[in-house]
This record gives structure tokens, C-alpha cells and sequence, in this order.
């Protein structure tokens, strides 16, 4: 992308193939969060769902499973396990439950619907607000905060040279950022070299690294909310701020029975007469939703629609040299 561009994205049939938002079935920062539940007293309002089987801090402890850092990750069936653990006590429903009243408290301060302001945050309350006059991150250091956008695999960000050294201070692999990496550049007129650096707990990445979001192959997930504890004093020595991270919750993608038909049609009609898909970036979305749709289902390259892996090539032979390195590579094993 040598010319300047403006990283836009308008298409609602791409945003129409993705379906309910998940939590991730893993809580970070456990001992946070307790005490946080704990001092805020917000667990009263669970224990009515969870009243037969235990008290709040009992069934995060269940679902947590068990230490991470006591566990062979290379063991065989782990992630079922913990999964199965989290399923078993009705995890899912009892977080998120909890997490979706605690967005709508979290709107008094403590949410913030983008990282940075850009032309499609705009009405939104971005972290890195540079036209406030007070630097409300301050105020919320320590503080359980929630967070939207897109999660990045650091690594992937080296198409930014400034950018990506100036993370290298971090041994965190993962950022939240506006864009996917295509459009973390100098070109991308709303670019910002904000970011917010992701903690988890020490081997989560090992274990759960070959679920989405977390697939470091692909490198960048969009339509996530985050919530955990905020670390602005970080700034001082690692340039930005760190997200304790607790609790994670994405839109996963319907399953592709339900839409490839319609997806190809749709592809089909983009190629020849180009409406939405007219830009390379609104295509990069594509990419990257397709990449994430068959991983998210745990769908094998081989059992794609031949006809959407030829509608895709047609699409990504255009496009390829525009594509960072860990795009193609995936889209190239995806194809063949």
C-alpha cells in the first residue's frame, strides 16, 4: 500500500455472517477478579443462578479449573478438560451473564468502546482520548475497565518497523489496536500507534494458543470486549499501558453450513460488479473472516467448498502483495 488510504470498512453482509457473541471459556487474573467481585459486592446478583451448586468464588475457582502453571501443556485432551470444567458448572451463561451487566455499570467511566478516535469511533469513548483535557487513564489505574476492538498478535505488527519496536519492550504477545495490521501503517489515514498491551496467565497462550482468537497463524481478530485490571504505571517502562485481562468475549463466526452457499453468491457477484468489496482493505476483512470461520469450528482446510477456496483465489491473486507475510501464508494453506 504505497498510496495513502483511509481504513474503512462498510460491509454489513460480512458483519451478517458472524453470530452470537462467546466468552472464552478460561478466566485470567483469577484472584483479581475475586477480590474485585468481592469488594464490589456484585456477586449478589449471581448467586441466584448458581444458588444449587456454589458461591461465586467456589465456581470461578471450579471453572478455572486448575493452575496452568501446575499442568503439562503438552498433555493430550487439556483443553477439552478445562473446557468440559467450564461447561459443566455453566460457565458461559453464569460469566457472561455477569459480564453484560457489568458493561452497562462500566459505562460510567470505566468502558471504552475503541482504543483510539477514528473516523468509525467517533461517537464512541476511546481509551486514548487525546482531545480530553484530563487524562482519564489515570483515574482508572488498578481498576477492572472494559474494553472494545480488535486483538493482534504482536509479531505481526513488524510491517510497522517504528511501531513494532517500540512494543518490543513487552514480552506480552498480544495488543489490542484499531486495525488489523494492514492497517496499523503510516499510509492508513486514521492510523494510531496506540495500543493496550494483553496479560494473561502464564501458559494460557501455551495451551489455548490454537483456539480463535488466539490463532498466532492468523494474527488478528476483530469484534472482541475485554475486561480486566488496567495497569497505566506501565507505560513508564514498557511505552504502553497493560490489561490485566480476566475476562475475554468475542463474535464468532456462524458455522459455514449455515452460510457458505450464501458467502460464495455474494463473493461471486463482488468479483465481477464490486460494491462493498471494492477497496483492498474492506477485502482484508474477508481474509481474515474466512481464516477464522473454518479455525473456529475446527473445519479442516480440505473439507472447504471448492468453490469458495476458487472465488477466494481469484480475490487474493489481486490482492497478495498488498497482504502482510502472515496473511499470505495463511491464505496460501488455506488454498491449496
Amino acid at each position: 500500500m504505497s498510496d495513502d488510504f483511509k481504513f474503512t470498512y462498510s460491509d454489513d453482509k460480512l458483519n451478517h455472517y458472524f453470530g452470537e457473541s462467546v466468552i472464552f471459556p478460561y478466566v485470567n487474573h483469577l484472584q483479581l477478579l475475586l477480590e474485585f467481585i468481592d469488594n464490589e459486592n456484585k456477586w449478589k446478583k449471581i448467586i441466584p443462578i448458581v444458588a444449587r451448586k456454589i458461591r461465586i468464588a467456589t465456581l470461578l475457582n471450579e471453572l478455572i479449573g486448575f493452575s496452568l502453571l501446575n499442568q503439562d501443556t503438552s498433555k493430550k485432551g487439556l483443553v477439552e478438560e478445562l473446557i468440559e470444567v467450564f461447561q459443566k458448572n455453566e460457565g458461559n451463561e453464569i460469566v457472561f451473564d455477569w459480564f453484560s451487566k457489568k458493561i452497562i455499570s462500566a459505562k460510567n467511566g470505566h468502558y471504552f468502546g475503541s482504543i483510539s478516535r477514528n473516523y468509525s469511533t467517533s461517537k464512541l469513548n476511546p481509551l486514548f482520548d487525546y482531545n480530553s483535557k484530563i487524562n482519564s487513564r489515570d483515574s482508572i489505574d488498578k481498576k477492572f475497565i472494559i474494553v472494545e476492538g480488535t486483538i493482534c498478535f504482536k509479531e505481526t505488527l513488524k510491517v510497522n518497523g517504528q511501531l513494532f519496536d517500540s512494543l518490543k519492550k513487552s514480552k506480552n504477545e498480544w495488543v489490542m489496536c484499531n486495525f488489523p495490521p494492514e492497517g496499523m501503517i503510516l499510509e492508513n489515514e486514521d492510523y494510531s500507534p496506540d495500543c493496550l498491551l494483553l496479560d494473561f496467565d502464564e501458559k494460557f497462550l501455551d495451551v489455548f494458543g490454537a483456539m480463535i482468537p488466539f490463532i498466532e497463524e492468523i494474527g488478528w481478530y476483530p469484534k472482541c470486549t475485554v475486561g480486566g485490571f488496567f495497569d497505566q504505571k506501565a507505560m513508564t517502562y514498557l511505552n504502553y499501558p497493560v490489561l490485566k485481562t480476566s475476562i475475554i468475549q468475542f463474535q464468532k463466526p456462524k458455522h459455514p453450513d449455515n452460510i457458505v452457499g450464501g458467502l460464495i453468491q455474494y463473493l461471486q457477484k463482488e468479483y465481477k460488479n464490486p460494491i462493498y468489496l471494492k477497496e483492498l482493505h474492506s477485502r482484508i476483512y474477508l481474509y481474515y473472516f474466512v481464516l477464522e470461520m473454518f479455525n473456529g469450528w475446527d473445519i479442516s482446510y480440505e473439507n472447504i467448498d471448492p468453490a469458495l477456496k476458487e472465488i477466494l483465489s481469484q480475490f487474493y491473486n489481486e490482492d497478495k502483495n498488498s497482504l502482510t507475510s502472515p496473511l499470505q501464508k495463511a491464505i496460501e494453506e488455506l488454498n491449496n
